[in-house]
């Protein structure tokens, strides 16, 4: 009896995984595809890293990547990322209420650029320490693209935890419709909720936090209020880094309370 043959994409997809280097590897979905300097189609991950699928005949043979149709059949195929791990720690994806906007929801939350516990680097990652019942965990969060946000995690944190931390911090699944509808009858707002549209609201990950922030915010001017709180974080927080970059992990209540009055005028 003849077997049934299995859809060509199926076998496209395996030959591709066994494109990649031995070892673990995590799957991740193709989100786009460019071309190098040499010409080669390179496949564009979820996770903000790529993979080449060239079409070499006969060594590689991938025709449907030379044509805008073929490659647009493999958009959201998975291929097994080695870089994930070889990088350190664990990738998540979170889908995103679109519009989102990584650089700007962490430019609300962060307020200025002295904030030393909410960081934004250059390149476009936000970064955050934390120590939880003496666990210490750093979160990496980058957007690859517009849909989705990558979410490392390295330490020795729950996962699920981590994630959900980032989900209520940095609001990827928020809702902004009804806003953007008021918004469009204002004509003065208009303007503004076009140059920052992408933004969801910030929220801080604890009571605590929030409590903190709110209290020292009322300063009259923001950066006087900013210098406050960066003088609280230098003389209570720890202190780590990740990939060279200096973070603070914001005190928590047990330390401030046992902190002398002396540090906390200073």
């Amino acid at each position: 009896m003849c077997r049934p043959r299995r859809p060509i994409q199926f076998a496209i997809v395996e030959h591709l995984r066994r494109d990649t280097s031995a070892g673990e590897a995590i799957p991740r979905a193709i989100i786009g595809f460019h071309q190098d300097h040499e010409q080669h189609w390179v496949a564009d991950l979820a996770c903000g890293h790529t993979q080449h699928v060239r079409h070499d005949p006969p060594w590689q043979n991938r025709p449907w990547v030379i044509t805008e149709s073929g490659r647009a059949s493999f958009m959201g195929t998975l291929l097994e990322c080695v870089k994930c791990v070889q990088d350190g720690g664990t990738m998540h994806e979170l889908l995103v209420v679109t519009p989102y906007r990584l650089d700007l929801t962490v430019s609300a939350l962060r307020r200025l650029p002295s904030n030393l516990v909410d960081v934004y680097t250059a390149d476009g990652r936000y970064l955050r320490a934390s120590n939880d019942a003496g666990i210490s965990t750093i979160t990496c969060v980058t957007q690859p693209h517009e849909r989705a946000l990558a979410v490392r995690v390295v330490g020795g944190a729950d996962t699920e935890a981590a994630l959900a931390r980032v989900r209520r911090m940095l609001g990827p699944d928020r809702e902004l419709d009804a806003f953007y509808k008021q918004a469009a009858q204002i004509s003065w707002l208009v303007p503004l909720v076009e140059r920052m549209r992408g933004i969801k609201p910030p929220r801080y990950p604890s009571l605590w936090e929030a409590c903190v922030n709110a209290i020292v915010f009322q300063q009259i001017s923001l950066h006087a209020a900013s210098s406050i709180m960066r003088r609280l974080i230098e003389a209570l927080a720890d202190r780590t880094a990740y990939d060279g970059i200096p973070l603070a992990v914001f005190p928590d209540v047990e330390r401030f309370l046992r902190a002398p009055d002396a540090t906390l005028r200073a």
